[in-house]
Order: structure tokens, then sequence, then C-alpha cells
């Protein structure tokens, strides 16, 4: 068994062993990555070990982004999964289309862990993250966008979302996307 130790606030590499130290954080690695580490063939500044958002207490080996020449943004806009009942769920972020209030709403809540690592990318929380409301299953047509403070998400409780068109919030026939790497979102509706 090969082993990567890492810092479980940064995600950064801290060694590589084929010994088993209990008391560092660690994830599993094959032989040849291992070997490649080792010989510095690969360069531990350019992993990090992060949080797998949807199987919680999991890490995983990623390569650091170098240039957004190499970032695809067609691989990183995805459809929100839609829930018809509450959620509930760690480490996911929740937009929340009230249909009785006619609110759009959002929620989460998310472990220290999680939290010091989304921190790692500066003023993280000063951010807003853009919503996009299209036609169901069609990300072509865009019906509006809502501007989500990130900084709501730190609160664990519902804090509300200001929309330009409130008659979407009626609608069943949308669908929301929105631009993600690391984070898990999902769309809650309720009637």
């Amino acid at each position: 068994m090969f082993y990567v130790f890492f810092d479980i606030a940064s995600g950064d590499i801290q060694r590589v062993s084929n010994e088993l130290n209990d008391d560092l954080n660690y994830i599993e690695i094959d032989k040849e990555l291992y070997v490649q580490f080792s010989t510095g063939e690969k360069n531990f500044n350019s992993y990090r070990v992060i949080p797998v958002p949807t199987d919680k207490g999991s890490f995983e080996l990623i390569e650091k982004q170098t240039s957004l020449i190499e970032f695809d943004v067609d691989k990183s806009i995805h459809e929100i999964q839609k829930e018809n009942t509450s959620i509930d769920d760690e480490d996911v972020f929740v937009i929340i289309q009230d249909v009785n209030s006619n609110t759009w709403k959002a929620k989460a809540k998310l472990n220290e862990n999680y939290i010091a690592f989304l921190n790692q990318t500066k003023d993280y929380y000063k951010q807003h993250k853009e919503v996009y409301i299209t036609q169901e299953n069609n990300p072509n047509v865009l019906l509006d966008v809502l501007k989500i403070p990130m900084e709501g998400f730190l609160r664990d409780k519902e804090f509300e979302i200001e929309c330009n068109d409130k008659e979407l919030i009626k609608r069943i026939d949308i669908s929301l996307f929105c631009a993600t790497i690391q984070e898990n979102y999902k769309h809650e509706v309720r009637n």
C-alpha cells in the first residue's frame, strides 16, 4: 500500500510513503503515482487533496489548474439536480424554489473541514454565485439569473435571494444551471 499524507485545511501534500501513519491525514494511491512523486517526476505543489462533496469524509487527489487556458467552461456549467423533498444533506448548497411564499431561498449545512477547504480561494465568501434559470433541461434558453451572495451560506440557515422575475418561481418547467468545480448544488422545489 502507498499513501499521500496531507494537510486537511489546505489540501497540500506533505509527503508520500509506503508506511501508514494513522496519526496523519492520508489517502491511498497506486504504486505508479507513488514512484512518480518519489522520483520527482510529479511535483507535490501541482496537486491538492480535496473533500469529495458527494461522499462525506472521503478525499481525492486532484491536479491543480495551472492556467486559465486549461479551464473548459463547457465542463464546468452543470444542471443542478431538482428534488421535490426537503434537502438537509451536509456540504450541499441548496437553492430553494418556494412556490408557496413566491421567493427564492438558499441554505447550506457546511462542516468545518469543507469551509476551510473553500476558504483556500481568496475572498471565496465575498463572491456571488450566478445561477442560471433556464427552460427545463435546456441551458440554451436563459430566463433569468440569480446572484447569490456566498457569505449567506455560512449562516447555516435559510436566506432569501433577490430575483428579477417573480413569475418564474411559480413555474415547474424550469431548470437551474451554474458554474461549479468543487461545490455540490441541489434545487429544492417547495409546493
